[in-house]
């Protein structure tokens, strides 16, 4: 809703999404004191006034408006009496003649309850105002209190940015510890280092070398070695 709409000017952007909004359940309410200033933002050809369904018009105060106004609302046939005398008598005759519906004068005579309602695909209306401050149904409703909490919005929702880098897995889950063949020792600046352990086999063989009697036998260790392998 935006009251006194030509008062923000020429919106260029507004002008040409006002047809497509009504696509995207977007409905908009302008307000306005009179049609020249709608005319003076968009100029004689606007399409403001085209793209609103429902325009609701109250008493106008230029002819201009009023002339329009009239023929919105158009036109209807009523019988008038026309009386003829000539020298044979007279006679009467109730010929059909078209009259607009609300003529300019009327239009600027409308009452401070009155209102025109002019809808796409229906005839015009002329219609009372309501007021809820008077009318007792809708009273009775404005003085039901609003609920201490809303019960539409209980969280703000979360809105994904395209260009945003999904949190890996990695950041979420702490990382598990890994069993590996290294163990760590201290070198001469004090930081740890992990060196790999020897594998299975060499352990092995070096322990059957240490334990052997006296001096390794080279047979041996060639056994041990092919037996390994």
């Amino acid at each position: 809703m935006i009251d006194e709409f030509p008062s923000v000017g020429r919106v260029d952007v507004f002008a040409e999404a006002l047809c497509f909004v009504a696509g995207y359940g977007i409905k908009a309410c302008l307000i306005a004191q009179d049609l020249s200033q709608i005319h003076a933002a968009y100029g004689h050809d606007e399409a403001i006034t085209s793209n609103c369904h429902t325009r609701v018009a109250f008493a106008p105060n230029r002819i201009e408006t009023a002339r329009l106004l009239s023929q919105m609302t158009g036109e209807t046939t009523v019988r008038h009496a026309h009386r003829t005398v000539s020298s044979s008598g007279a006679s009467v005759s109730e010929p059909e003649v078209a009259r607009p519906l609300v003529t300019p004068d009327e239009a600027m005579r409308l009452g401070s309850n009155e209102a025109l309602i002019f809808t796409s695909g229906r005839p015009a209306i002329r219609a009372a105002k309501l007021r809820y401050y008077s009318d007792p149904s809708f009273k009775r409703l404005a003085q039901i209190a609003p609920p201490p909490k809303s019960d539409r919005i209980e969280y703000a929702p979360h809105f994904v940015d395209d260009n945003e880098e999904p949190e890996s897995s990695a950041e979420k889950d702490p990382p598990e510890e890994r069993q590996t063949d290294e163990q760590p020792i201290h070198v001469a600046t004090g930081k740890p280092r992990r060196v790999k352990r020897a594998p299975a086999q060499l352990s092995f063989l070096k322990c059957a070398v240490e334990h052997g009697n006296g001096t390794p036998d080279k047979s041996k260790e060639q056994d041990v070695k092919e037996r390994l392998l």
